[in-house]
């Protein structure tokens, strides 16, 4: 998202530079102090730079809340496995648990995991079992051994893991 908003604004910067070139017909000339120049491209590194710092607490945070929408949220993987499983829909809950791990644990998990101060080593243990969990789903979901007990006693046990997990926030 850094990087789109400094692509953005130098991109913008270069449009400015366009627009401001001399008109042929008129006798216009560029302001001395022009946004593409080389100080001008640079104080607009420092601005943004400036904007898009955040603080370790604000990321973690951020990496924190990604994992709840996850856990929580309608739109989250774990209330996308539920209507799969509301709905019988194993085919479905069988391709989308074999790529959720990277989502969640490698993703979400992993990028909250790195701001913890203490409790990496229980982090990862949760972020581990996170995985069993989504092999659990997987295997009750496949072609003639679909299972739909199974699937929700390991959907089930992911959402234990993954709010576990949550609770180690600021620690």
């Amino acid at each position: 998202m850094s990087l789109r908003l400094i692509l953005t604004i130098s991109f913008g910067c270069w449009q400015l530079h366009a627009w401001n070139l001399p008109n042929h017909h008129h006798h216009h000339h560029p302001p001395s102090h022009h946004p593409c120049t080389r100080r001008g491209f640079g104080e607009t590194f420092v601005v943004v730079g400036t904007l898009l710092t955040t603080t370790p607490a604000l990321a973690e945070e951020d990496a924190f809340d990604a994992v709840r929408r996850e856990l929580y949220s309608s739109d989250g993987g774990v209330a996308y496995m539920q209507r799969c499983l509301d709905q019988n829909d194993f085919t479905a809950l069988l391709e989308f648990t074999k790529t959720y791990d990277q989502v969640l644990r490698k993703g979400a998990m992993g990028q909250a995991k790195k701001s913890l101060l203490t409790e990496k080593e229980t982090a990862t243990q949760y972020s581990n079992a996170v995985t069993f969990d989504l092999i659990g789903i997987n295997r009750s979901s496949r072609p003639g051994k679909e299972n739909a007990s199974d699937a929700a006693k390991y959907l089930q046990e992911l959402r234990e893991d993954v709010q576990r997990f949550l609770e180690l926030e600021g620690k």
